[in-house]
């Protein structure tokens, strides 16, 4: 998790959309996205864990898959192609988290 300090909102001109949005000029994510996005802008972090830096377009892809809502069969089935061991006993929340760190 990182936290971010400036003031306003960040505009993300690659996805045309904001990126994120200071309140009391803090924003804190664990997005790997957003983290390499506020870091090549120069924006100040008190990083709790390492910067992440995405050069290849496929993995943005699949992290950003992962992010989106999947149904818990798509996500079992990712589960499954990764490897993650009793993915079928796992709740959700921990399959998601799990999924996701893969990725990354």
């Amino acid at each position: 998790m990182s936290t971010f300090f400036g003031n306003g909102t960040v505009w993300d001109k690659d996805r045309n959309k904001p990126l994120c949005r200071f309140v009391n000029q803090q924003f804190t994510t664990k997005d790997p996205y957003i983290k390499d996005r506020l870091n090549r802008l120069g924006y100040i972090a008190d990083h709790d864990d390492e910067i992440v830096i995405i050069e290849d377009v496929e993995e943005i892809e699949m992290i950003e898959e992962v992010e989106q809502e999947l149904t818990e069969e798509e996500l079992r089935e990712k589960a499954k192609e990764l490897g993650i061991k009793s993915y079928w006993n796992k709740n959700i929340d921990k399959l998601k988290a799990e999924v996701g760190e893969l990725i990354e």
